[in-house]
């Protein structure tokens, strides 16, 4: 249930794949500078790149930095115990052993805890794969559909295409789109100086 907690905050914090962030290392932080650390994770299905860093606040505990170096702190003694540089290392009933990713029964647990309810006022059904769109969906919001701003990790292409072409975000990326148009068209009609219209009017005739 721990795990779930830290998980769910970073993937919120972040919009990191669940599985990158399950398969953390301990040494994952690297390039710290003022404010601002890198996070080196695992990507499966980035062929040919699948090591990537992502730039992150790091300051208090409740920043993605923070939250990690809290982390290394409490799995320390278990890493070593286990004999592992995975960061998630945790006690299960068959003893210590490395997260994986099939993580329902504390899923489950830390919605139960909290007593997390969905619409329907029923017990919430967590998808932590989900909370990537999640995040993607309010950076759009922040951003007010600045498609350079928020396709971190992806090109502008599929970030537009697999989070920002949603139902939710419509009136956002409708109004994104519009102004990329009118952005376009205005370039469009610069009107040409005296040596581009004398450069034209020099032309043969066709």
């Amino acid at each position: 249930m721990d795990l779930a907690a830290f998980l769910i905050l970073l993937s919120l914090e972040t919009g990191m794949e669940t599985e990158s962030l399950i398969r953390l290392k301990a040494d994952c932080l690297c390039n710290a500078t003022k404010g601002y650390v890198e996070i080196a994770y695992h990507k499966r299905r980035a062929r040919g790149a699948e090591w990537k860093r992502l730039r992150v606040t790091d300051s208090s505990s409740t920043t993605p930095g923070g939250l990690i170096r809290l982390a290394i702190a409490l799995t320390e003694r278990a890493r070593r115990h286990l004999e592992t540089d995975r960061l998630w290392v945790l006690w299960t009933v068959a003893g210590l052993r490395a997260a994986g990713e099939d993580m329902r029964k504390g899923i489950d647990a830390f919605v139960k805890h909290h007593g997390l309810t969905g619409d329907n006022d029923a017990p919430l059904h967590l998808n932590l794969s989900r909370l990537r769109k999640t995040q993607k969906a309010e950076w759009y919001r922040r951003t007010g559909g600045q498609m350079e701003q928020f396709a971190v990790g992806h090109s502008v292409a599929v970030a537009a295409r697999h989070y920002a072409e949603i139902p939710a975000l419509a009136h956002i990326h409708d109004a994104a789109l519009a102004d990329a148009f009118n952005d376009a068209l205005d370039a469009a009609r610069i009107v040409p100086g005296p040596e581009t219209a004398a450069t034209f009017d020099a032309r043969p005739e066709e």
